[in-house]
This record gives C-alpha cells, structure tokens and sequence, in this order.
C-alpha cells in the first residue's frame, strides 16, 4: 500500500513538473546534432558557428566540416546560423560577417533557401548521416542539374571563369538547387535556359565557391560583371552590360592616342631612311663625263673633262 502511494506521488510529481515546463514553453532539443548546407550564405574559406538555446541553457556551438556539411553537435531546440570570417576560433556577434534568422529546429539538415534582407532562411529535411552526402542530394550537391526552359539568360564572361552555372529561383522563392545549373559556350558569352517565372540569378564557378552578387531578371536577361566586389568577396554584376567609366575612357583614349602617336613616328622613321637611302644611292653612282675639244685655226689646242 505504502509502495503504490509513493508511486503516485511519484508520478504525479513528473506530470508537475512536465506541465511547468510545458507553461513555460521549454520542450526537449528536437535534434542534438544539425548539420548545414550553407549554399550561396557560403564564401571562400568561412568559419560557422552556430548560436543556440532551447529554453534554458544558451550557448555558442562551433562548426565542424563533415564533409560537403557543417556539423553541429549539442544544439537546442532554437538556432542561428553565423558565419565569421576565416580562422575564427569563436563565435561574436561583433565581427559576425552574415547569419540566418532565428530558426526552430525542426528536422536535422537545414539547407540555405533564401535571403531576408542581410539574413537568410534555411529549409529543413533529414540527414541520416555516415557519408559526404545524402543518397537522394549526392547528384545535386556535385553536378548542376539540368536546364529549366522557359526564358534564356546570358553571362558576359568578362571575369575568365572557366566554366559558369546560373542558380536561379522566383518570387516563391522556389528554385534551382545550389550552384544550379551549367550554362553552355565558351570564351565570354555563356547562356542557358531557365523557368519563365524566374525573377533572379546568381552566377557562380568552382562548385559555387566563386559568385556575382544577385541579378534582377526584371532589369534584363543578360549580364555583365562590373570589375567591383561587395564586402563577402562577390562579383557585383549589371542587367545588358554596365558603362565604363570615366577614368576607364581616359585610359582608352590614351592607349589610342600613343598608339597614333607611335605609329606616326613609325612612318617617318621609316620615311627619313628611305630618304637617307636615296641620297646615299644618288652619291656612289658613277657621274657621266664629256670631253670637249678646243681647235684654235684648225689646230687642237686643249681638251676639257666636263662632270654632271
């Protein structure tokens, strides 16, 4: 009797306790481990950390590459992504280069999906672990996958990347999975196919590792880079080219201005030299003579060498 009493209370002190933290809003972690497809929030050489707190504790998690992922071992129930610049050892909203917004765990691979602003979105599904990548993502994660139709876009190649992808999406936000998919040409003209309800692009080499800013689709279908870099390291692009500018004219103009110049000084060069050459022909010719003779009452009294 007294076995079953002190059971109950028992129990009943569980449900007391599982109801204050239900009233509070704390639940259990929803995943200890989360790993992260950082996508185009990427750039060279990053260090992630990830802020976490599941009602309770909070605290500062490092990023550990697990191979094409981010690995994060011990989060709560609520996270954000950082991303900090190269060799940082901690994490510090002071030097924070980006981050994603507050986000509730709720499966165990959160994959970058859009941006919002200077922060960015993560979309969930689930990473049953033990390889580089899922089975179903092996192909997207390594290959760009295949043209969408609908509306061509084209890339001015200026920057000499040997080979282009264009990830694009729509105002849903849907789209193409990072880096997208591989524009076809050569040289400095690439184009591809992509779905008509597009409205932007982002262009990108070397597994994605190498991007242009995002480009506007309502601006134009065809781009160029500008020769500028925002403050991540991307290529800053414009819609159908961009314009030079003044010092890039003036330093035009000078190249062609010396090019005339020296070009000019080729031609009398070469007309002085044929001048010398001439006059110096005309010298070591041999002169024609005449000799003429003087008869004085039809007697010769001197002859005469005349010199042309």
């Amino acid at each position: 009797m007294r076995t079953s009493r002190k059971l109950l209370a028992l129990l009943l002190a569980v449900m007391f306790v599982v109801s204050c933290f239900a009233s509070l809003g704390i639940t259990a972690s929803a995943a200890s481990t989360v790993y992260f497809d950082p996508g185009e929030a990427s750039a060279s050489d990053p260090a992630w950390f990830a802020w976490t707190w599941d009602g309770v504790t909070d605290q500062w998690v490092t990023g550990v590459q697990d191979g094409s992922y981010i690995r994060f071992d011990g989060v709560g129930n609520k996270i954000v992504f950082v991303r900090m610049p190269s060799g940082s050892t901690a994490g510090n909203w002071g030097t924070c280069l980006n981050q994603s917004n507050d986000i509730t765990v709720s499966d165990n691979l959160a994959t970058f999906s859009s941006w919002d602003g200077q922060k960015f979105n993560v979309s969930w599904s689930h990473y049953d672990g033990g390889g580089d990548n899922p089975p179903s993502q092996q192909t997207e994660a390594t290959q760009p996958t295949q043209d969408g139709g609908g509306l061509t876009v084209t890339f001015n190649n200026t920057l000499g990347w040997s080979g282009v992808n264009v990830h694009y999406w729509n105002s849903a936000g849907a789209g193409s999975t990072w880096p997208g998919i591989a524009m076809s040409g050569s040289g400095t003209t690439y184009t591809a196919n992509i779905p008509a309800d597009s409205t932007g692009v982002v262009f990108n080499t070397n597994g994605g590792n190498t991007q242009t800013t995002d480009g506007n689709l309502s601006a134009g279908t065809t781009f160029t880079p500008t020769g500028s870099q925002d403050g991540q390291g991307h290529y800053e692009i414009a819609a159908g080219g961009y314009t030079p500018t003044q010092e890039t004219q003036q330093t035009q103009s000078t190249q062609q201005t010396q090019a005339t110049q020296s070009t000019q000084s080729t031609q009398q060069t070469q007309q002085t030299q044929q001048t010398q050459q001439t006059q110096q022909t005309q010298q070591t010719q041999p002169q024609p003579s005449l000799t003429a003779s003087v008869k004085l009452n039809g007697n010769q009294v001197k002859s005469v060498n005349v010199s042309h």
